[in-house]
């Protein structure tokens, strides 16, 4: 190894460790500082009167409504017709692969479910927003290899700044065994640490004692579920 890299990787070892000892979260201190600083300056904060960008701005996420079955269930034929069936064993997770067909009924959901939304968020953010990435994937349960990561099952943090968010939507009807996304609390996460002696990504089983720790999106086919995934330990 060069004492370049050397360099490189003390540095990102501090960094990491200041965001978990300041920030209490998982994302370099650099970017928490940024985010802090953002929040602080950028976002316009007269749209905290808005009952969803109060709930994202103070715990990190946020439900948006649902989109119309009839659309939901469009997309879902479209991608049955281009994708193989697709059944459990040692699959763990499947991405769907999107033609032209699926995309331009994703634009759809996208124009008459969360315009407005996203209208308010842009003011909010001070930032025009930009769709960067989709993805439609379907994950299955894990038992026996629960100790080990095969896809987003051990609590991370996304490492980017604030004005990444991602948006949920629920092509099923989800409850807890259909693998929702679990997010620890921001009011929680001490609590979180010190129950798990967490500092790096790793399973965490949730107890009954842990169970207040998360918030577990579960919810009807078409919810829509806004969550900052750069400041929220999830899964």
């Amino acid at each position: 190894m060069s004492l370049k890299q050397i360099i490189t990787n003390t540095i990102d070892k501090i960094n990491y460790y200041l965001g978990r000892k300041i920030f209490n979260n998982f994302n370099f201190f650099s970017y928490n500082l940024f985010n802090s600083i953002y929040k602080k300056n950028i976002c316009n904060n007269l749209y905290l009167e808005n009952d969803f960008i109060f709930s994202y701005h103070n715990l990190g996420f946020s439900k948006l409504g649902s989109v119309d079955n009839n659309n939901i269930n469009n997309l879902v034929i479209s991608l049955q017709q281009n994708n193989p069936e697709v059944s459990p064993g040692d699959l763990f997770s499947y991405d769907y692969k999107i033609d032209e067909t699926s995309m331009h009924l994703i634009k759809e959901i996208i124009n008459q479910s969360l315009s407005e939304k996203l209208r308010i968020l842009e003011k909010y953010y001070n930032l025009k927003i930009i769709l960067t990435n989709v993805k439609v994937t379907r994950n299955y349960y894990i038992s026996d290899n629960k100790l080990e990561e095969k896809y987003s099952n051990f609590f991370h943090s996304d490492g980017y700044v604030f004005n990444l968010f991602k948006v949920f939507i629920n092509l099923d009807d989800i409850n807890e065994n259909k693998g929702p996304l679990i997010v620890v609390k921001k009011e929680k996460v001490k609590d979180f640490i010190k129950f798990y002696s967490y500092n790096m990504r790793k399973y965490c089983a949730i107890t009954e004692e842990t169970k207040d720790f998360f918030y577990k999106n579960t919810g009807d086919k078409g919810d829509i579920f806004l969550c900052n995934t750069t400041e929220l330990l999830h899964k």
